[in-house]
């Protein structure tokens, strides 16, 4: 089994792999279903060049007790980011939160506007779910539910599964699930714990594996896992971009 830590994008699989043989690997605790068929039992994994992998990160969240715990991400609120908005953006931002919600079946109320420094200071204006939890694209009462798997979401091919119309437009949600986003998303909101694929860096695949992401404690590392992978903690978190 091979996991890969993705150290920024874009990455070429050769210069992001790392063999099992190269890690070392204590004896209990790791859930195996975690990174997929041929994983070994393992608690907290540690490669040669110093990089901890927590086991912690793998476990399935648990619900947290206490909800109105307040958050408050590094870049500012969600209103600092908003008064940045021009009123054409604020009212893409609109259309992008009630199509999305209602595509997807979840709430309005669970997607915020963040934002991103790409270059020179620029910023990348953002709408993304935010929830706790993100959505399960599969049965929630199954452990192992093929739905979830990248082979069944398909990024980088036509799914209306996951198209919203914004200001004439079709945009895909998928397109811009990326690891920088990613991470934007886990500061917002440290209580989530949970995978996501990568849906927006698809060149990142091969035959066997794909991108994937741990969100855990305000922190998102990217991996690849095999793509068939489909247990219960790997969800979904769509992100769009604003124009």
């Amino acid at each position: 089994m091979k996991i890969e830590q993705v150290h920024g994008l874009p990455i070429s699989p050769a210069e992001a792999a790392l063999d099992l043989h190269k890690l070392h690997v204590n004896t209990v605790g790791l859930r195996p279903e975690i990174l997929g068929a041929g994983a070994i039992i393992a608690s907290d994994l540690t490669t040669e060049s110093g990089l901890l992998i927590p086991a912690s990160a793998l476990d399935t969240p648990s619900q947290p007790t206490d909800t109105s715990i307040e958050v408050e991400p590094t870049r500012g609120t969600e209103g600092d980011v908003m008064q940045q908005l021009s009123p054409e953006q604020i009212m893409e931002v609109d259309e992008i939160v009630t199509a999305a919600a209602e595509k997807l079946n979840v709430y309005v109320e669970d997607f915020s506007v963040l934002s991103l420094e790409i270059e020179d200071g620029a910023r990348e204006f953002m709408v993304a779910y935010t929830a706790d939890r993100g959505i399960d694209l599969g049965d929630p009462a199954r452990f192992y539910d093929a739905a979830r798997s990248w082979k069944s979401i398909r990024p980088g091919e036509t799914n209306f599964d996951f198209e919203i119309e914004v200001d004439g437009r079709i945009v895909d949600v998928r397109n811009n699930v990326t690891l920088a986003r990613l991470r934007e998303v886990a500061n917002s909101n440290p209580l989530i714990n949970e995978w996501n694929w990568a849906t927006g860096s698809p060149e990142m695949t091969d035959a066997d594996f794909a991108p994937i992401v741990v969100l855990n404690d305000g922190q998102a590392n990217g991996y690849r896992s095999h793509r068939d992978n489909c247990h219960d903690n790997l969800l979904f978190r769509p992100v769009v971009v604003l124009k």
